[in-house]
Protein backbone atom coordinates (compact mmCIF):
# COMPACT_ATOMS: atom_id res chain seq x y z
CA UNK A 1 0.00 0.00 0.00
CA UNK A 2 1.70 3.02 -1.05
CA UNK A 3 1.81 5.76 1.37
CA UNK A 4 -0.29 9.07 0.53
CA UNK A 5 0.53 12.90 1.39
CA UNK A 6 -3.00 13.57 2.40
CA UNK A 7 -3.71 16.98 3.99
CA UNK A 8 -5.11 18.38 6.99
CA UNK A 9 -8.70 19.53 6.19
CA UNK A 10 -11.16 22.33 7.81
CA UNK A 11 -13.68 19.74 8.54
CA UNK A 12 -17.20 19.55 10.17
CA UNK A 13 -18.85 16.87 12.74
CA UNK A 14 -22.11 15.16 10.70
CA UNK A 15 -25.21 16.51 12.14
CA UNK A 16 -26.69 14.42 15.42
CA UNK A 17 -30.17 13.53 13.84
CA UNK A 18 -27.81 11.98 11.06
CA UNK A 19 -26.25 9.92 12.85
CA UNK A 20 -26.47 6.43 12.20
CA UNK A 21 -26.39 7.05 8.37
CA UNK A 22 -23.11 6.68 6.97
CA UNK A 23 -20.52 10.01 6.83
CA UNK A 24 -19.92 11.59 4.27
CA UNK A 25 -16.04 11.87 3.09
CA UNK A 26 -13.94 14.26 1.03
CA UNK A 27 -12.32 12.76 -2.05
CA UNK A 28 -8.37 12.39 -1.02
CA UNK A 29 -6.53 14.82 -2.70
CA UNK A 30 -4.40 13.48 -6.26
CA UNK A 31 -0.66 13.57 -6.01
CA UNK A 32 2.08 14.45 -8.65
CA UNK A 33 4.68 11.74 -9.32
CA UNK A 34 7.68 13.96 -7.42
CA UNK A 35 5.38 14.22 -4.48
CA UNK A 36 4.92 10.27 -4.71
CA UNK A 37 8.68 8.96 -5.06
CA UNK A 38 9.64 11.14 -1.69
CA UNK A 39 8.15 8.09 0.26
CA UNK A 40 8.45 4.49 -0.23
CA UNK A 41 6.01 1.74 -1.82
CA UNK A 42 6.41 -0.62 1.59
CA UNK A 43 8.35 0.62 4.10
CA UNK A 44 8.71 -2.92 5.48
CA UNK A 45 10.99 -3.53 2.70
CA UNK A 46 13.56 -1.43 3.83
CA UNK A 47 13.50 -2.13 7.65
CA UNK A 48 16.65 -3.56 9.11
CA UNK A 49 16.61 -6.22 11.96
CA UNK A 50 13.66 -8.03 13.87
CA UNK A 51 10.27 -6.71 13.81
CA UNK A 52 9.17 -5.86 16.87
CA UNK A 53 5.85 -7.82 18.00
CA UNK A 54 2.58 -6.43 16.97
CA UNK A 55 1.11 -4.55 20.13
CA UNK A 56 -2.10 -6.07 21.89
CA UNK A 57 -4.26 -2.94 20.36
CA UNK A 58 -5.34 -2.77 17.06
CA UNK A 59 -5.68 0.96 17.77
CA UNK A 60 -3.49 3.07 15.61
CA UNK A 61 -1.89 5.06 18.27
CA UNK A 62 -0.13 8.92 17.12
CA UNK A 63 3.22 9.49 18.60
CA UNK A 64 2.42 13.14 20.75
CA UNK A 65 4.85 15.43 22.54
CA UNK A 66 2.50 17.16 24.41
CA UNK A 67 3.60 20.70 25.42
CA UNK A 68 5.73 20.82 28.29
CA UNK A 69 7.31 23.43 30.61
CA UNK A 70 9.81 23.90 28.44
CA UNK A 71 7.57 25.55 25.64
CA UNK A 72 6.67 28.02 28.25
CA UNK A 73 8.22 31.13 28.73
CA UNK A 74 7.14 33.44 31.35
CA UNK A 75 5.51 35.58 29.31
CA UNK A 76 3.01 33.27 27.29
CA UNK A 77 4.26 30.31 24.85
CA UNK A 78 7.70 30.07 24.02
CA UNK A 79 7.10 30.07 20.48
CA UNK A 80 11.07 29.74 19.42
CA UNK A 81 10.63 26.27 20.39
CA UNK A 82 8.82 25.68 17.30
CA UNK A 83 9.29 28.77 15.07
CA UNK A 84 13.04 30.29 15.39
CA UNK A 85 12.97 34.06 14.91
CA UNK A 86 15.10 34.06 11.78
CA UNK A 87 12.77 31.30 10.07
CA UNK A 88 9.94 33.89 10.84
CA UNK A 89 11.91 36.48 9.75
CA UNK A 90 12.13 34.66 6.53
CA UNK A 91 8.65 33.57 5.89
CA UNK A 92 7.48 37.42 6.76
CA UNK A 93 9.98 38.37 3.54
CA UNK A 94 8.47 35.77 1.39
CA UNK A 95 4.80 36.45 2.03
CA UNK A 96 5.73 40.23 1.50
CA UNK A 97 7.23 39.02 -1.94
CA UNK A 98 4.07 36.96 -3.32
CA UNK A 99 2.09 40.00 -3.12
CA UNK A 100 4.42 41.95 -5.54
CA UNK A 101 2.27 40.51 -8.44
CA UNK A 102 -1.17 40.75 -7.26
CA UNK A 103 -1.07 44.12 -6.39
CA UNK A 104 1.19 45.46 -9.49
CA UNK A 105 -2.04 47.26 -10.93
CA UNK A 106 -5.56 47.37 -10.21
CA UNK A 107 -6.43 45.28 -13.06
CA UNK A 108 -4.68 42.34 -11.62
CA UNK A 109 -5.89 42.85 -8.35
CA UNK A 110 -9.73 42.77 -9.68
CA UNK A 111 -9.45 39.67 -11.67
CA UNK A 112 -7.83 37.32 -9.25
CA UNK A 113 -5.17 39.04 -7.45
CA UNK A 114 -7.26 39.88 -3.88
CA UNK A 115 -7.76 36.25 -4.01
CA UNK A 116 -3.84 35.70 -3.14
CA UNK A 117 -4.06 38.84 -1.32
CA UNK A 118 -6.63 37.87 1.43
CA UNK A 119 -4.03 34.63 1.68
CA UNK A 120 -0.87 36.44 1.91
CA UNK A 121 -2.31 39.54 4.27
CA UNK A 122 -3.98 36.48 6.47
CA UNK A 123 -0.58 35.17 6.59
CA UNK A 124 1.07 38.00 7.59
CA UNK A 125 -1.56 39.20 10.19
CA UNK A 126 -0.63 35.47 11.83
CA UNK A 127 3.04 35.44 11.63
CA UNK A 128 2.72 39.45 13.31
CA UNK A 129 0.81 37.57 15.90
CA UNK A 130 3.47 34.72 16.51
CA UNK A 131 6.08 37.94 16.30
CA UNK A 132 4.58 39.98 19.17
CA UNK A 133 4.37 37.01 21.43
CA UNK A 134 7.89 35.58 20.44
CA UNK A 135 9.91 34.71 23.96
CA UNK A 136 12.94 35.75 21.89
CA UNK A 137 12.60 39.24 20.83
CA UNK A 138 12.96 39.03 17.55
CA UNK A 139 13.27 41.91 15.11
CA UNK A 140 9.87 44.52 14.43
CA UNK A 141 8.03 43.37 17.61
CA UNK A 142 7.71 46.35 18.62
CA UNK A 143 5.42 47.26 15.69
CA UNK A 144 4.03 43.22 15.41
CA UNK A 145 0.72 43.79 17.71
CA UNK A 146 -0.35 47.12 15.84
CA UNK A 147 0.43 45.15 12.19
CA UNK A 148 -1.41 41.85 13.21
CA UNK A 149 -4.53 43.77 13.54
CA UNK A 150 -4.00 45.58 10.54
CA UNK A 151 -3.26 42.71 8.27
CA UNK A 152 -5.55 41.15 8.94
CA UNK A 153 -8.48 44.09 8.80
CA UNK A 154 -6.80 44.53 4.93
CA UNK A 155 -7.03 40.22 4.70
CA UNK A 156 -10.81 40.86 5.49
CA UNK A 157 -11.38 43.73 2.96
CA UNK A 158 -10.09 41.92 0.20
CA UNK A 159 -12.77 39.02 0.17
CA UNK A 160 -14.30 41.20 -2.49
CA UNK A 161 -12.37 43.34 -5.42
CA UNK A 162 -13.33 46.96 -5.89
CA UNK A 163 -11.00 50.22 -5.86
CA UNK A 164 -10.94 50.62 -1.82
CA UNK A 165 -9.90 46.99 -1.20
CA UNK A 166 -7.06 47.37 -3.47
CA UNK A 167 -6.18 50.74 -2.23
CA UNK A 168 -6.36 49.74 1.28
CA UNK A 169 -4.29 46.39 -0.03
CA UNK A 170 -1.75 48.78 -1.11
CA UNK A 171 -1.22 50.81 1.51
CA UNK A 172 -0.80 47.99 3.89
CA UNK A 173 1.84 46.14 1.59
CA UNK A 174 3.71 50.19 1.35
CA UNK A 175 3.70 50.03 5.64
CA UNK A 176 5.43 46.22 4.95
CA UNK A 177 7.65 47.42 3.22
CA UNK A 178 8.86 50.24 4.77
CA UNK A 179 9.31 48.14 7.69
CA UNK A 180 11.59 45.82 6.41
CA UNK A 181 13.61 48.98 5.06
CA UNK A 182 13.80 49.98 8.82
CA UNK A 183 10.71 52.13 8.68
CA UNK A 184 8.20 52.90 11.82
CA UNK A 185 4.78 52.32 10.34
CA UNK A 186 2.11 54.60 12.63
CA UNK A 187 -0.31 51.35 13.58
CA UNK A 188 -2.05 51.66 16.68
CA UNK A 189 -1.79 48.22 19.03
CA UNK A 190 -4.99 46.24 19.46
CA UNK A 191 -4.99 43.82 22.28
CA UNK A 192 -5.95 40.09 20.53
CA UNK A 193 -8.82 38.30 22.01
CA UNK A 194 -8.52 34.96 19.94
CA UNK A 195 -6.55 34.11 17.15
CA UNK A 196 -9.26 33.61 14.75
CA UNK A 197 -9.42 37.10 14.42
CA UNK A 198 -6.33 37.06 12.38
CA UNK A 199 -6.70 34.40 9.67
CA UNK A 200 -10.16 32.04 9.07
CA UNK A 201 -8.79 28.48 10.06
CA UNK A 202 -9.41 27.51 6.44
CA UNK A 203 -6.90 30.19 5.33
CA UNK A 204 -4.62 28.50 7.86
CA UNK A 205 -5.31 25.12 6.83
CA UNK A 206 -4.60 25.70 2.84
CA UNK A 207 -1.11 27.10 4.01
CA UNK A 208 0.26 23.84 6.00
CA UNK A 209 -0.79 22.04 2.60
CA UNK A 210 1.07 24.31 0.49
CA UNK A 211 4.04 24.27 3.17
CA UNK A 212 3.97 20.39 3.31
CA UNK A 213 3.95 19.95 -0.68
CA UNK A 214 7.20 21.12 -0.41
CA UNK A 215 8.20 18.75 1.73
CA UNK A 216 7.84 15.88 -0.49
CA UNK A 217 10.02 16.47 -3.33
CA UNK A 218 12.71 17.59 -0.86
CA UNK A 219 13.04 14.53 0.37
CA UNK A 220 13.02 13.02 -2.77
CA UNK A 221 16.61 11.44 -2.26
CA UNK A 222 19.65 11.60 -0.06
CA UNK A 223 20.83 14.73 -3.16
CA UNK A 224 17.74 16.56 -2.38
CA UNK A 225 17.87 16.60 0.69
CA UNK A 226 21.17 17.50 1.48
CA UNK A 227 20.69 20.55 -1.47
CA UNK A 228 17.20 21.55 0.29
CA UNK A 229 18.17 20.73 3.92
CA UNK A 230 17.82 24.71 4.89
CA UNK A 231 13.93 25.15 2.88
CA UNK A 232 13.25 21.84 4.49
CA UNK A 233 13.79 22.61 8.32
CA UNK A 234 12.22 26.45 7.03
CA UNK A 235 9.09 24.47 6.29
CA UNK A 236 8.83 21.57 8.92
CA UNK A 237 9.59 24.49 11.33
CA UNK A 238 6.67 26.49 10.12
CA UNK A 239 3.93 23.47 9.83
CA UNK A 240 4.90 22.95 13.10
CA UNK A 241 4.20 26.34 14.58
CA UNK A 242 0.79 26.69 12.37
CA UNK A 243 -0.29 23.23 14.08
CA UNK A 244 -0.01 25.14 17.35
CA UNK A 245 -2.37 28.26 15.94
CA UNK A 246 -5.36 25.39 14.77
CA UNK A 247 -5.19 24.48 18.37
CA UNK A 248 -6.03 27.94 19.89
CA UNK A 249 -9.78 28.58 21.47
CA UNK A 250 -11.79 29.98 19.09
CA UNK A 251 -11.21 27.33 15.86
CA UNK A 252 -12.82 24.17 15.25
CA UNK A 253 -12.04 21.84 17.70
CA UNK A 254 -9.77 23.33 19.84
CA UNK A 255 -11.54 21.42 22.48
CA UNK A 256 -11.71 18.07 20.12
CA UNK A 257 -9.35 15.66 21.93
CA UNK A 258 -9.10 13.48 18.75
CA UNK A 259 -8.22 16.73 16.56
CA UNK A 260 -5.81 17.72 19.08
CA UNK A 261 -4.23 14.77 19.32
CA UNK A 262 -3.95 14.72 15.54
CA UNK A 263 -2.37 18.46 15.40
CA UNK A 264 0.08 17.48 18.12
CA UNK A 265 1.21 14.45 16.15
CA UNK A 266 1.87 16.38 13.32
CA UNK A 267 3.92 18.79 15.67
CA UNK A 268 6.16 16.33 16.84
CA UNK A 269 7.14 14.89 13.54
CA UNK A 270 7.72 18.11 12.09
CA UNK A 271 10.42 19.29 14.54
CA UNK A 272 11.63 15.72 14.06
CA UNK A 273 12.47 16.49 10.43
CA UNK A 274 13.00 19.88 11.48
CA UNK A 275 15.93 18.41 13.33
CA UNK A 276 16.98 16.07 11.31
CA UNK A 277 16.97 18.55 8.41
CA UNK A 278 19.73 20.39 10.52
CA UNK A 279 22.06 16.90 11.33
CA UNK A 280 21.49 15.59 7.70
CA UNK A 281 19.80 12.56 9.12
CA UNK A 282 18.23 11.96 6.14
CA UNK A 283 16.32 8.42 6.84
CA UNK A 284 15.61 9.93 10.36
CA UNK A 285 13.65 13.06 8.42
CA UNK A 286 11.80 10.59 5.87
CA UNK A 287 10.50 8.35 8.28
CA UNK A 288 8.97 11.39 10.44
CA UNK A 289 7.54 13.21 7.30
CA UNK A 290 5.55 9.63 7.08
CA UNK A 291 4.54 10.36 10.25
CA UNK A 292 3.49 13.72 9.16
CA UNK A 293 1.47 12.46 6.43
CA UNK A 294 -0.43 9.74 9.12
CA UNK A 295 -1.16 11.96 10.94
CA UNK A 296 -2.79 14.14 8.15
CA UNK A 297 -4.78 11.10 6.79
CA UNK A 298 -6.18 9.92 9.78
CA UNK A 299 -7.37 13.38 10.86
CA UNK A 300 -8.59 13.51 7.30
CA UNK A 301 -10.68 10.07 7.75
CA UNK A 302 -12.05 11.52 10.35
CA UNK A 303 -13.46 14.89 9.86
CA UNK A 304 -14.69 16.03 6.32
CA UNK A 305 -14.76 19.63 4.86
Amino acid sequence: MKLLIPVIVAVSLAATSQAKAPPNRAAPPTWSRDVLDAFFDDVRDHLVGERPAPASSTNTQLEVTPATDGEQSAGGFAWSKRLSAETLSQEIKRVANSLRTPLSNPSRFKSGGFQECRQGFAQLAVLFGILAEHDKKPRWQTEAAGLRTAFAKTAANCKVANDQSYRDATLRKQDLDGLLRGEKPMVEAEELQHWSELADRELVMRWMEASFEKVGPMLANEKAFSRESDKLHHETQLLSALGEIIQREDYDYWDDDSFLEYARALQTSASEVSEAAGSGDYQRARTAAGRIGQSCSQCHEDYRG
